[in-house]
């Protein structure tokens, strides 16, 4: 389908960063030819074994295309953290989930150090696994925030995982290395939630916003 129109609750409150959502309801082909039509190139998405995978880059790089430019290329270094080869953006955090996909753009190097994105659908896995990746201190965030303790469960791990990406490089090694604190802001209708993530000496700053599909979180460490 079309990409995702941008939620009030999912913009990006500053505007150093653009965020894009695509839905993939198209077949592998259907995304080949979108991305064709789009000017950008599938050149090495045949080389994933996984159909699910291949789709998944296929549209992230369309996203990127449409938000960027069809010359924009995103490589991945040996640890699989993606970069990208742009004349205009300057750091990308990409993330899938089932039939999903976010790409996170910074254009400018002088006002962020690191960006990262996840977006989760809804489901039990983070609950189960709660233990392993939130902190003691963090457990009571499951009780205090304005939702369902399975869903809390997984804005957490959504808050986790786009805090370990934009630390990165040079970041933590494990997400349990990663602190999370919250507020809560509610604007219009919309309740949007907002964290700061702290790790060392370093932070970072969380924005999440909630459908009735997923949850998706972007981080942001300023310069």
């Amino acid at each position: 389908m079309p990409q995702l129109p941008i939620s009030n609750s999912a913009t990006p409150p500053t505007p150093s960063l653009r965020l894009a959502l695509w839905e993939m309801s198209e077949t592998e082909d259907e995304l080949r030819a979108l991305l064709q039509t789009a000017g950008g190139s599938s050149h090495g998405t045949e080389a994933q074994q996984s159909a699910a995978r291949r789709r998944e880059r296929l549209a992230v790089r369309l996203l990127l295309a449409q938000e960027d430019g069809p010359a924009a290329r995103i490589a991945y270094d040996a640890e699989g953290r993606p970069a990208l080869r742009s004349a205009h953006a300057h750091l990308v955090s990409i993330s899938h989930s089932r039939q999903f996909a976010a790409l996170l753009l910074a254009p400018s190097p002088a006002l962020v150090r690191g960006i990262g994105v996840d977006i989760e659908t809804w489901s039990d896995r983070a609950w189960r696994v709660r233990t392993k990746f939130l902190l003691p201190q963090e457990q009571t965030l499951l009780s205090s925030l304005p939702l369902p303790p399975l869903q809390a469960a997984v804005v957490l791990w959504t808050c986790k995982e786009a805090a370990f990406k934009a630390f990165a490089p040079g970041g933590p090694a494990v997400v349990t290395e990663i602190e999370i604190a919250c507020c809560q802001q509610t604007i219009a209708s919309e309740t949007i939630l907002q964290f700061q993530a702290f790790y060392a000496d370093r932070s970072a700053a969380l924005h999440t916003s909630l459908n009735d599909a997923f949850a998706l979180t972007i981080a942001w460490e300023n310069a």
